[in-house]
C-alpha cells in the first residue's frame, strides 16, 4: 500500500496541472485516503496543489498539520478540550462548528470519515481556507485511536467565489439608484463592510474635481478621510491614476507616513490609523477617466496585493458605468424636463390668441343677425378654435405619455358610454359628416378595465382623422364588436387612403413622412394617431392601419382587453351607473347653450394680455356682471383693495410678479371676514401645473380658451354659494 502511496505522489507530480484541477474542485482521490490509513502514513508532503497530511493521535494527544497549517497543532500530553479549544481559537466561528460536531460523531463511533472546509486567521489578518478530510482508526474495541487525512488549501477557490458574490451585491448596489451619489455610496458602504477600511470616490464634474462620496468605518472617521485622503494620494500619484495608471502601495512605510505628514501632529495622527496598504486607481467609462477610486487597508484587514488590484479595478469599471448611466439618465431627464417646459409655455402662448377669438365668437353668436354668410363664419372660426385646442391637447398628451407623466384611471365601464360622448364631439366637428356615419354596435354592455376619457380619445382622433381625409360625401363606419376577450373598435373611410410609405410609419413622426404628406395633400402632424397608439398600449392592446392605397380608404383598428367574467357584479354595476352619470353629466355641460344674465358678482380681471382682458370684460358685461381689470401684479393688487370684488380671473404666466405671487399678496390683503374666489384661467394645463395652481389655493383652474357657457356657468355656481353662506351666517 505504502507503494501506491508513493506512485500517486509520482502521479501528481508528473501531472501537476490535473492534479491542481482536483484540488480546486475539492475532491481527494480516495485510494490516497485508504492508503494512508491502512499504512498509518501520517506525514507526507506534495509539493503541487498545496496539499498535506494531517493526523490527530488521541493516544498521545497530539495534533500534527502540514508546515502552513501549523497553528493548528497540539500537544503532545493536550486533553480533547485542549485540541478542541485550540481549533476554536484559529478556525472562525461557523466552520469551527461544523469541525468539532464531526469530531464528537467521531469519538461515539457513529462517523468514520470527517469532511469539512474551515476559513483559518493567521498574521497580518491574512484568511486562509483549507478543506480537510480525514478517516477514523479504531481499535478492537471500537475506541477511537486517531485520525488521519488529507488537507488541501482551497483559499485561491473560495476568494474567487466570494469575490463572485460580491460583485453580484456590488452590481444590484450600483444599480438599486438613478443617483450616482447614492449608488456610490451604496457600494462604498458594502466595500467598506468586506474588503476595506475606508474608500473614497472622487467623481471628475464639468468644473474639475468635486463632490466626494465618502464611506468609512469606525477607525477613520467619515470626516477627517477626505483630507486624509488627499495627502495619501498625492499630485503626483493623482495626475498618474488621471492619466489611466493604477497605484498599490501593499507596504506602508514610516517614510510613507512622514511624507504625508506636514508636521508632528499629523505624523501621530496617520500612525494611529495604522493603515498597511493603499490602492488608487482610475474610473473609466467610454474610454474617459471620470474619477478616481482609493482604498485604504488598516491592520484590522489583510494587505491588498496584486490580485486584490485586479479585483478592485473591476469594481472601478462597474462604479465608472454606473456613474456614467446616472449623468446620461440626468441628462435624459433634464432635456425631457426641457421639452416638458417648452411645450407648456408654447401651449400656455398660443392659448392665449385662442382665448379672445373663442369669447369673441361666443359674443357674437348671442346677436340678432339673420345673415347665413355670417352665421357660417362664426361657426368656421369656432370649428378652427377647436380644432387648433384638440391639437394642443394632443401635443401635450403625447408629450405626458412618452415621458411617463401619465397614468390611467382605471374603472369597470360599458365602453359604449365613451364611444357615444366621441361621436358626439365628432359630429360637433364635422356636422356635415353626420348623415354619412354609420355605426355599428351592440345593445348589451361590452364592459372594460380603461379610462373613460382616453378611450374617448381614442376614438375622437380615429373619427377626427376619418372626416379631415375623407370627401363631404364619403362614408365613414364605426364598428365595435367583442370577440372572446377582446373588444375590437375599427374605422372605416372611403377617402383618400395611403400609399405603403404613408402606411409604414403612419403612427410615427418624422420629418420624412410630413413632407410626404404635405406633398400629398394630406397635411397634419400624425399627433393624433401617435397619440391613439400610446393610450392603446397604456391600455395593454394595439392599434393597426389598412388600406388598399390612394383612393381607395382606410381602416383602423383598435383592439382592446375586455372584461369576461364579473367577480363581483354589484360592484361593476355600480361603477358602470357611476360612470354614466358622471359622462351624461359632462357631455350635457359640454352641448348646453345658455347665457342668463345673473349680475351681483364684481369680478376683477387679471391678464398681462389686453385682448384677453377686453374679451373678458365684453363677456361679463353681457351676463350682467360688474367687472374691472388690472395688467399686472402691482395694479391688481391696488385694484383688489379698492374694488372688494367677489372674483379674481387670474392669469399664471403673467410677467414679473406670476400669478402665484398675486395671489399670495391678494390673500394676505384681503378684508376681515370677507371671503372672495380665486380663478385660474391660463394656458398651462399639465398635471404639475394643476397641481401647483391647487397649492397656491386657487379654487378654481380654467384653462384656455373657455368658452361663454362654461365661464357663466362656474360663475352662477359661485354667485350661488356667495347666496347660501350668506342665508346660513
Amino acid at each position: 500500500m505504502l507503494i501506491e502511496v508513493i506512485n500517486s505522489k509520482k502521479l501528481l507530480k508528473q501531472n501537476k496541472k490535473s492534479a491542481k484541477k482536483i484540488l480546486m474542485e475539492g475532491k481527494v482521490p480516495h485510494e490516497l485516503i485508504e492508503g494512508i490509513k491502512q499504512t498509518g502514513l501520517s506525514e507526507i508532503s506534495f509539493d503541487v496543489g498545496n496539499m498535506g497530511t494531517w493526523e490527530w493521535n488521541l493516544e498521545s494527544g497530539t495534533m500534527k498539520w502540514p508546515a502552513q497549517f501549523k497553528q493548528l497543532d497540539g500537544g503532545p500530553g493536550f486533553s480533547l478540550e485542549k485540541i478542541l479549544n485550540n481549533l476554536r481559537a484559529n478556525v472562525q466561528q461557523g466552520s469551527v462548528d461544523e469541525l468539532i460536531t464531526e469530531i464528537r460523531e467521531m469519538l461515539t463511533g457513529r462517523r468514520e470519515r470527517l469532511h469539512v472546509e474551515m476559513q483559518l486567521t493567521r498574521a497580518e489578518n491574512e484568511l486562509l481556507w483549507i478543506e480537510a478530510q480525514g478517516n477514523a482508526i479504531f481499535d478492537d474495541k471500537r475506541k477511537l485511536k486517531k485520525i488521519i487525512g488529507v488537507c488541501i488549501d482551497i483559499t485561491e477557490r473560495k476568494v474567487h467565489e466570494q469575490r463572485q458574490v460580491f460583485l453580484a451585491n456590488a452590481s444590484r448596489a450600483l444599480s438599486f439608484s438613478f443617483s450616482d451619489a447614492v449608488a456610490l455610496q451604496n457600494l462604498g458602504n458594502l466595500m467598506v463592510e468586506q474588503i476595506c477600511d475606508a474608500c473614497a470616490f472622487d467623481i471628475r464634474r464639468a468644473n474639475g474635481y468635486g463632490n466626494e462620496i465618502i464611506a468609512a468605518n469606525a477607525k477613520i472617521s467619515s470626516d477627517s478621510l477626505a483630507k486624509t485622503i488627499k495627502k495619501i494620494v498625492s499630485p503626483e500619484i493623482e495626475n498618474k491614476v488621471l492619466r489611466g495608471k493604477s497605484y498599490l502601495c501593499p507596504y506602508v512605510s514610516d517614510e510613507d507616513i512622514k511624507s504625508w505628514s506636514d508636521n508632528e501632529q499629523e505624523y501621530r495622527y496617520f500612525k494611529e490609523l495604522h493603515i498597511q496598504s493603499v490602492i488608487s486607481l482610475p474610473m473609466i467609462a467610454r474610454k474617459k477617466v471620470i474619477g478616481v477610486m482609493t482604498l485604504i487597508s488598516s491592520t484590522s484587514r489583510s494587505r491588498f496585493n496584486s490580485d486584490d488590484l485586479s479585483f478592485v479595478s473591476d469594481l472601478a469599471d462597474r462604479a465608472a458605468i454606473a456613474v456614467d448611466n446616472a449623468r446620461l439618465y440626468e441628462e435624459l431627464r433634464q432635456s425631457d424636463q426641457a421639452k416638458g417646459d417648452f411645450l407648456s409655455v408654447l401651449s400656455h402662448e398660443l392659448r392665449n390668441p385662442l382665448t379672445p377669438i373663442k369669447m369673441s365668437v361666443d359674443i357674437l353668436k348671442g346677436a340678432d343677425v339673420s345673415d347665413k354668410k355670417y352665421e357660417e363664419a362664426l361657426f368656421m372660426i369656432e370649428r378652427q378654435v377647436g380644432h387648433m385646442t384638440s391639437l394642443l391637447d394632443d401635443l401635450l398628451e403625447v408629450s405626458r405619455i412618452k415621458s411617463g407623466r401619465i397614468s390611467l384611471r382605471r374603472e369597470i365601464i360599458d365602453i359604449k358610454v365613451p364611444i357615444k360622448h366621441a361621436i358626439d364631439t365628432f359630429v360637433s366637428i364635422f356636422p356635415s359628416k353626420k348623415k354619412n356615419l354609420k355605426i355599428s354596435i351592440a345593445d348589451q354592455p361590452i364592459l372594460i378595465s380603461a379610462d373613460a376619457l382616453r378611450i374617448e380619445q381614442i376614438v375622437v382622433n380615429l373619427l377626427n382623422n376619418a372626416g379631415k381625409f375623407t370627401a363631404p360625401e364619403g362614408s365613414i363606419e364605426l364598428i365595435v364588436t367583442r370577440h372572446n376577450n377582446e373588444i375590437e373598435i375599427d374605422v372605416v373611410d372611403d377617402g383618400v387612403g395611403m400609399s405603403k410609405d404613408i402606411l409604414s410609419g403612419i403612427f410615427k413622426q418624422h420629418k420624412d413622412k410630413l413632407l410626404e404628406n404635405n406633398e400629398r395633400g394630406l397635411g397634419g402632424l400624425g399627433v393624433g394617431l401617435q397619440l391613439v397608439k400610446s393610450l392603446a398600449e397604456l391600455h395593454d392592446g394595439r392599434v393597426t392601419a389598412e388600406s388598399g392605397g390612394l383612393g381607395k380608404g382606410s381602416k383602423f383598428t383598435v383592439i382592446l382587453p375586455s372584461l369576461i367574467s364579473m367577480d363581483n357584479p354589484e360592484t361593476i354595476k355600480m361603477s358602470l351607473d357611476q360612470s354614466l352619470t358622471k359622462n351624461l353629466s359632462k357631455h350635457n355641460v359640454k352641448n348646453a347653450v345658455g347665457n342668463q344674465e345673473v349680475g351681483d358678482l364684481k369680478i376683477l380681471i387679471v391678464d398681462d394680455n389686453k385682448d384677453v382682458v377686453q374679451s373678458l370684460i365684453m363677456a361679463l358685461t353681457k351676463l350682467g356682471y360688474v367687472a374691472d381689470f388690472a395688467y399686472d401684479g402691482r395694479e391688481a393688487v391696488k385694484k383688489f383693495a379698492s374694488m372688494g370684488p367677489n372674483v379674481v380671473i387670474l392669469d399664471i404666466g403673467i410677467p414679473g410678479m406670476d400669478g402665484y405671487e398675486i395671489a399670495k399678496r391678494l390673500k394676505e390683503s384681503k378684508p376681515k371676514k370677507k371671503n372672495f374666489y380665486l380663478i385660474a384661467l391660463t394656458g398651462y394645463s399639465q398635471s404639475s401645473d394643476k397641481e401647483a395652481i391647487k397649492k397656491a389655493g386657487f379654487d378654481q383652474h380654467l384653462i384656455k380658451p373657455i368658452s361663454l357657457f362654461a365661464l357663466s356657468s362656474v360663475l352662477k355656481n359661485i354667485k350661488s354659494d356667495l347666496e347660501s353662506s350668506t342665508a346660513s351666517s
